[in-house]
């Protein structure tokens, strides 16, 4: 069973512990965890040195159903609950999101992010265009990494059909195919798509810092800065 050492930190006047990965990977349970830690939501108590991966779990369980206790149990929030709580042992693993490119807060909705919404966590990411390049905007408008590598597969396939279709016609009008003078070679834009692959390769990496003149506490990504505000 996955074990996380507790560290305490002076946060705002408070000696306030937070948890710190066992390895490193995805971690988006984990500042989920931190960011309720640090704004007094969830506690540990001050004898602890570490915490399993079912603690974690069972604290954000417990700090969802404190949080909601107050409100109008309706059948639609008790789903809700239900769901989020359902897949919070997934978190442990990483969170897929499919960003799109126009703002911070773009991307597609799914049950993980419920999660977020359920405790009153922003979520945000940080692959946006520059503002100043309006080709580019108007190119990605708002369609989404999913769409945009789906475009740019079957650009691909197209390209690499018209290639082969120009080679057999070539061979058949020749009667050969002399490889040593004709070479076919597919110019598909790589550097489009490894820039959008980065999105996928980087999204799992979610340690959480603050922001001290706002008063928030966010979850920032290494590079694809996915932020959460308190």
């Amino acid at each position: 069973m996955s074990r996380h050492i507790i560290k305490r930190i002076d946060f705002l006047g408070r000696n306030v512990p937070i948890l710190l990965q066992n390895k490193n990977g995805p971690c988006p349970l984990l500042a989920i965890a931190n960011v309720l830690l640090l704004r007094g939501h969830i506690e540990i108590p001050i004898t602890f040195t570490e915490v399993s991966i079912d603690q974690v779990i069972q604290l954000i369980a417990t700090r969802i159903f404190d949080a909601n206790s107050n409100t109008n149990m309706n059948a639609d929030l008790q789903k809700n609950i239900d769901d989020v709580i359902s897949i919070l042992p997934a978190l442990q693993k990483g969170l897929d999101l499919n960003v799109k490119f126009r703002h911070t807060k773009d991307y597609d909705f799914t049950r993980e992010i419920a999660t977020f919404d359920i405790l009153g966590i922003n979520l945000v990411h940080g692959w946006i265009c520059d503002s100043d390049d309006e080709s580019l905007i108007n190119v990605l408008g708002a369609k989404s990494y999913n769409e945009l590598v789906e475009k740019i597969i079957n650009y691909q396939s197209a390209e690499q059909e018209y290639l082969n279709s120009k080679k057999k016609k070539i061979i058949n009008e020749q009667g050969y195919d002399d490889e040593n003078n004709e070479t076919y070679s597919s110019t598909s834009n790589s550097n489009n798509n490894n820039n959008i692959k980065e999105v996928e390769d980087n999204n799992n990496n979610t340690p959480t810092t603050i922001k001290k003149d706002e008063d928030d506490v966010k979850e920032k990504g290494n590079d694809n800065a996915k932020n959460i505000n308190s």
